[in-house]
């Protein structure tokens, strides 16, 4: 079963970073970001009527998660703005498998092996490392590296009150599509007003981008909120922030970022941490 997971999660890893970098790629990083979460919103609303509705419990957790995903979808943005896809998106997702282990713990009552915490810091580290230039972090510029690291809070926040929403929904599969189809309206809806007047130009230029991006964001997280609702999360979100390591090579080769010898030594120890997690 751990390997199924292992497997499924590693390919919303994949999908997570493709949609982040369809978005780092456009000229408008608003305008897709608001494409790609309505065309998400969409296609879950889509099937909702197919789907279980969440049990009681799990309602708080629906509307703190849609609050969170707002401040970092908002967050997000302006990070790509300052700072590229190989520097930002690390940091961001880097200490996302540090700090839901340790939320975890008190919260959801999941017990870390030491060989576990080694596999989880080993994530982080190596995740947080591919930020770094040649001449280490004070080369990024400062902006960019405080709203991903402030960005990296909220995927936290969110991927524990997810977790714990949707073991307690009575199917992740409803918790999931509810979610999807209402948390993306708050940013949605403010993108729109704000370019009202470019919503047309904006659909006409992006809405392949959009249409892709929203399906494989849509499934990549419904992956991820399955395998938190039957396995431990400090495993999901580790195994899921290897995500960082796609979206170096994407931002190296298709973006034309700088790359070299760090990133693939960041790379190896990602994954000796995955290892180590799987192993014990």
């Amino acid at each position: 079963m751990r390997s199924l997971i292992a497997a499924l999660v590693l390919l919303a890893a994949v999908m997570h970073a493709s949609w982040n970098a369809l978005i780092k790629g456009s000229d408008d990083k608003v305008g897709s970001q608001m494409l790609i979460i309505a065309c998400g919103a969409l296609m879950a609303a889509a099937v909702l009527p197919w789907v279980p509705t969440p049990g009681r419990e799990a309602w708080p957790f629906i509307a703190v998660s849609i609050a969170v995903h707002t401040v970092y979808r908002t967050l997000l943005v302006w990070a790509y703005r300052h700072g590229d896809l190989s520097t930002v998106y690390p940091l961001a997702r880097g200490f996302a498998p540090l700090l839901v282990a340790l939320a975890a713990v008190p919260l959801a009552a999941e017990a870390l092996t030491r060989g576990e915490i080694a596999g989880v810091l080993f994530v982080s580290g190596g995740i947080a490392s591919l930020a770094f230039e040649r001449h280490g972090a004070t080369r990024a510029r400062g902006l960019s590296i405080v709203l991903a690291l402030t960005t990296g809070l909220f995927v936290s926040s969110y991927s524990v009150i997810d977790g714990l929403g949707a073991r307690r929904s009575g199917s992740f599969l409803g918790y999931a599509v509810w979610l999807m189809t209402f948390e993306g309206l708050p940013f949605v809806a403010g993108a729109a007003i704000a370019r009202r007047r470019r919503l047309v130009a904006t659909w006409k230029a992006g809405w392949r981008a959009g249409l892709i991006g929203g399906l494989i964001s849509t499934v990549g997280y419904t992956i991820v909120i399955w395998a938190m609702s039957v396995d431990g999360m400090a495993h999901v979100i580790a195994l899921r922030e290897t995500s960082v390591i796609v979206a170096a090579l994407i931002g190296v080769f298709a973006l034309k970022e700088t790359g070299g010898p760090r990133r693939i030594a960041a790379a190896i120890v990602v994954v000796a941490g995955n290892l180590l997690l799987q192993l014990f």
